[in-house]
């Protein structure tokens, strides 16, 4: 049995399919104060995250750069993510997803 979060996040991470092309539901992605994340979405929903844990980690640490964390869009080559400067940081919509619903 899937527990509430569980089919929220399924149901969530669906990646809509157009004529056997996968097509990017990030609209746009706006920096926020206190490291977080609005995340517009093409079905006219929205997210905050809230990436401030994830500034410990080895990954995401450079983020803690405010110029670099405020320099961040939506991949716009068909994935499903938000990339950061040149590209070299990465994170897709799933993960910013379980952020946003408490996981870390």
């Amino acid at each position: 049995m899937f527990s509430v979060r569980q089919i929220f996040f399924i149901c969530a991470i669906s990646i809509v399919r157009k004529e056997g092309t996968f097509m990017s539901n990030i609209h746009s992605v706006t920096p926020l104060e206190g490291f977080r994340l609005l995340i517009s979405l093409k079905s006219g929903s929205s997210i905050t995250v809230d990436l401030s844990a994830k500034l410990n980690t080895v990954r995401f640490a450079e983020l803690s750069d405010e110029k670099l964390f405020n320099d961040v869009r939506a991949d716009k080559t068909g994935d499903e993510a938000i990339i950061w400067g040149d590209g070299v940081l990465k994170m897709p919509l799933y993960e910013l997803i379980d952020v946003a619903l408490g996981g870390k």
